[in-house]
């Protein structure tokens, strides 16, 4: 049986290291917004569209390549072999 996985909780904690609290949850946030659901109500069928609308913020602010490892990263520990 598979083991859930919060995926509110999984970006938060790859995101906070390299862009602080407060912006990494902003950055959920905003995400969430772009598909109508709120942070708490994240699955795993919604990664996909998260880490679209996670892609262009974390460009801006990690650059092209930091930000491709750090969207690998978020949907390996949130997609795990799904």
């Amino acid at each position: 049986m598979p083991v859930a996985v919060d995926l509110n909780q999984v970006i938060f904690d790859v995101l906070s290291p390299l862009l602080g609290k407060f912006t990494a949850q902003k950055a959920v946030e905003i995400a969430c917004q772009r598909i109508k659901k709120t942070p708490a109500e994240l699955t795993i069928a919604d990664l996909p569209e998260v880490l679209a609308g996670l892609r262009p913020m974390l460009r801006t602010l990690l650059g092209e390549h930091l930000a491709a490892r750090v969207l690998e990263d978020i949907e390996r520990r949130g997609g795990g072999a799904a």
